[in-house]
């Protein structure tokens, strides 16, 4: 490493402290450090600049606003897909806008933000967009599971039953009390077993 570069990897690491700290805000803002603005937006310092960082040409600056849940009509149509996927972290109205896409990164991240607490809404979205081909459909096997958890009612008959047994019937109640993870964990073992 050149001289330059350690002094330039000094004086960013220097910026980004001093923006966890919320020290010298002008003359970082004038610095127009991407890794310090967005410092300065976690850490809430700065807030009447958001507006004009919301167009930064840096994708870490925008990504930071969108993760505190700002502007996300205008960061759901931007050019980087952190920022995109930043969005529905926080707005889950715009899976359906996401998915709309078809773009494997944006399914599988909304794929990772599915738990057992997630509106049925947004979840049959899920399930109604189309899959892209590159993803591992098991996950989408995993979420057909959960939703079915939530909306269908055992029998008495599944009642009587062991998950085991569920299991093998195709029954979606052998996966009561699981994560989806461990869902995905237990269908990927059975496919391996299986083959």
């Amino acid at each position: 490493m050149t001289k330059y570069q350690d002094n330039l990897k000094n004086t960013t690491t220097k910026c980004i402290q001093m923006a966890h700290c919320g020290v010298n805000i002008e003359e970082l803002v004038q610095k127009d450090e991407p890794e310090a603005i967005a410092e300065l937006i976690e850490k809430g310092h700065a807030k009447e600049y958001y507006e004009k960082w919301k167009t930064h040409p840096h994708g870490s600056v925008r990504y930071a606003l969108a993760r505190l849940g700002l502007y996300p009509e205008t960061f759901i149509k931007d050019k980087n897909v952190s920022v995109r996927n930043a969005v529905v972290r926080c707005h889950p109205e715009y899976i359906e806008q996401l998915l709309a896409r078809n773009n494997a990164q944006h399914w599988e991240h909304i794929y990772w933000l599915i738990n057992t607490k997630t509106e049925l809404k947004y979840i049959k979205a899920f399930l109604d967009a189309k899959v892209p081909d590159a993803v591992d459909k098991t996950k989408l096997q995993v979420v057909q599971i959960l939703y079915a958890l939530r909306t269908q009612t055992p029998t008495m008959l599944d009642k009587t039953m062991t998950p085991a047994q569920l299991f093998k019937l195709g029954r979606p109640f052998w996966a009561t009390g699981l994560t989806p993870q461990r869902i995905e964990e237990v269908l990927k073992g059975q496919t391996t077993f299986n083959t």
